[in-house]
């Protein structure tokens, strides 16, 4: 599974979410922590998926790669 999750800035720092995952968004006060955060929001997705006894959905999860996409505001802005 391929994870494409896009960064945005904020008035608090920056957001995230992907458009394939529905509902799995996460912030952050730079791009490291919005990074980690998101790591941390695919973990706990993949253990509820898990207790739902989903294993292969949880398991896509574990083992997705996440590409970083700064929408093109953020990323003159960054840059």
């Amino acid at each position: 599974m391929d994870i494409k999750l896009i960064l945005e800035k904020s008035s608090t720092g920056y957001s995230a979410f992907s458009e394939n995952l529905p509902g799995l968004v996460t912030a952050g006060e730079n791009i490291d922590e919005v990074k980690e955060n998101f790591k941390e929001v695919l973990e706990m997705q993949a253990d509820y998926l898990e207790e739902k006894g989903k294993n292969k959905e949880s398991e896509e999860l574990r083992n997705a790669s996440v590409t970083y996409y700064l929408d093109l505001k953020t990323f003159f802005e960054y840059y």
